[in-house]
């Protein structure tokens, strides 16, 4: 049995910031996939330095059957939202 010193966090990668909606204001991203699966890390909470709140881009006839739960996993994408905290808004508009 392997031990770790430090708690760990299992962490879904997304592609990186390249798309700007101007209409809302926020970028719009996308799970990073490899091999058709979800690139996903286990990396210790120390390397966590700010989590980040996304919105679902709905499509036009929204799945009423999604629940927090499995939103995330069933949705293509993603709005990030930059309005949430003030220093998320001053970091997002940097990267423009």
């Amino acid at each position: 049995m392997v031990f770790f010193s430090t708690p760990l966090a299992y962490v879904e990668w997304y592609k990186p910031l390249s798309q700007f909606d101007t209409d809302l204001g926020m970028y719009k991203i996308a799970p990073a996939f490899h091999n058709h699966a979800r690139r996903a890390s286990i990396i210790p909470v120390t390397q966590i330095s700010r989590s980040c709140h996304l919105i679902p881009r709905f499509p036009r006839h929204v799945d009423r059957t999604l629940t927090t739960d499995d939103v995330l996993d069933k949705c293509q994408s993603f709005y990030l939202n930059c309005y949430l905290r003030h220093i998320d808004f001053v970091l997002l508009r940097s990267v423009k």
